[in-house]
This record gives structure tokens, C-alpha cells and sequence, in this order.
């Protein structure tokens, strides 16, 4: 006849056993959080990278902005925060400093801002763009 205790498991094995599952979904549950989470972010940094890529582009390309213009820092709305009208969820505001002459070197800055579970969020990129020269001849725009 076979012992009572050789037949089954004992109460401290199955609370053991439980915890280590409990403990197991904890970990689950916390790192799947952590992955939307980090997900979220990546999905945030690079609409905000792509608003100000697009921003920078455009300023980049404007027939305007060639050395000896003011342009854009003569705009009267150029601190204003503007809605992208590709990135409807996106506002931003361009900053584009002195002009050095010698190397026709501009600093630009802009910040975009947004806004996600009714926090509001603001991001700076800053590069340095050439001014074009006025082509021989040419006027300013």
C-alpha cells in the first residue's frame, strides 16, 4: 500500500508553485507595459523628428533665404507657434538667428509641440543651414 505522501503534492509545493507563477505574470504583465510605453515614445520622436525635418526642408528651400535677406526673421508671426499643415497634430515655432557672413552659416532652431493624454509636450532641434548666395545679377526675392 502506498504511502499517503508519496501520492500527491503538499500544500507548501502548491504555494510555492503559485508563486512563482504569480510572480512569472507580474514580470509579463510589467514588461509588455514597459514595451507600449517605449513603443509610444518611438512613435513620438519620430513624428517630431519628421515635423522638423520638413520644417528645416522647407526653410532650406524657400527662394527667400539667400544671404543678405532677413527672411524669415522679418515675419511679424515668426514667434508664433504654427500647425503643420501636414502634421495637423504637431505646432511649431522657427527661430533663425544672425547670419554669419563670412560662412554664410545660419543657425536655426526649431520647437514642436504637442500634445498627448492632455500633457503638453515640446521639442528643440537646432542645425546650422547655408544661405545661398544671390546668383550674379540676381535680385533678392
Amino acid at each position: 500500500m502506498p504511502s499517503r505522501r508519496a501520492s500527491g503534492f503538499t500544500l507548501i509545493e502548491i504555494l510555492v508553485a503559485m508563486a512563482v507563477f504569480v510572480v512569472g505574470m507580474v514580470s509579463v504583465v510589467y514588461l509588455l507595459s514597459q514595451g507600449a510605453a517605449s513603443q509610444t515614445r518611438a512613435e513620438d520622436a519620430a513624428g517630431v523628428a519628421a515635423v522638423a525635418e520638413t520644417v528645416i526642408a522647407d526653410l532650406a528651400a524657400d527662394p527667400k533665404f539667400v544671404v543678405g535677406s532677413e527672411y524669415p526673421r522679418d515675419q511679424k508671426d515668426a514667434q508664433k507657434f504654427r500647425e503643420h499643415p501636414d502634421f495637423p497634430d504637431y505646432d511649431y515655432r522657427l527661430e533663425v538667428g544672425e547670419t554669419d557672413d563670412a560662412t554664410r552659416r545660419t543657425p536655426v532652431e526649431v520647437q514642436i509641440r504637442y500634445r498627448r493624454r492632455s500633457v503638453e509636450k515640446t521639442y528643440t532641434y537646432r542645425t546650422i543651414l547655408l544661405r545661398r548666395m544671390v546668383p550674379p545679377g540676381g535680385t533678392n526675392p
